[in-house]
């Protein structure tokens, strides 16, 4: 008899704190009518991951966020002599960025219904000087609350560190994936 388990032993945690709570998830109903790699890139957008194809197979790449100092082998130099002319920096600064965040998540507590969930960083709405700046976001594969405010977090802090760099490189840079670190120098 299920009927006693909470939820969280499902998810295989140890306990319904914090600290057990799985970095990623991915609760969600695979549509058959789409194409394969439209259900694989679904389920790899909850793990950060990007899905490329080079040398005839199909390479994993999970985004990580840097920690300290990263070895040299896992990052790809991008040294002055590979650059031709410029290269252009753009930050949007704070006129595309947010401080909440409006979502809804499916609740397995209530049939699987819709559950609205709002979240906001109280920093980065000390820095918009008290200007509630909201968006609205989807979180399909995720029913747990806790899930949700880590993905949320994550869209918050890329909203207001969102810098793009532009440059034309010779052919070296054929070698380089799409979603490997790099160090320009």
């Amino acid at each position: 008899d299920s009927d006693g388990v909470k939820y969280w032993k499902y998810l295989g945690w140890e306990d319904k704190d914090q600290r057990w709570v799985t970095r990623h998830q991915v609760n969600m109903i695979i549509d058959t009518n789409s194409p394969v790699f439209s259900n694989l890139q679904a389920i790899l957008e909850h793990f950060n991951g990007l899905l490329t194809y080079a040398d005839g197979k199909y390479v994993l790449s999970v985004e990580a966020q840097k920690v300290g100092n990263i070895a040299s082998t896992e990052v790809n130099f991008i040294k002055q002599e590979d650059i031709i002319g410029n290269i252009t920096i753009k930050d949007k600064g704070l006129s595309k960025s947010f401080n909440s965040l409006a979502a809804s998540i499916p609740d397995p507590q209530n049939s699987f219904n819709g559950r609205s969930v709002s979240f906001f960083d109280s920093d980065y709405l000390k820095a918009d000087r008290g200007v509630v700046k909201s968006t609205n976001f989807k979180l399909g594969g995720i029913t747990n609350y806790f899930n949700a405010r880590m993905a949320v977090k994550q869209v918050l802090d890329q909203s207001r560190f969102n810098r793009e760099i532009n440059f034309v490189m010779r052919p070296v840079g054929l070698a380089f994936l799409a979603g490997e670190l790099i160090r320009i120098q």
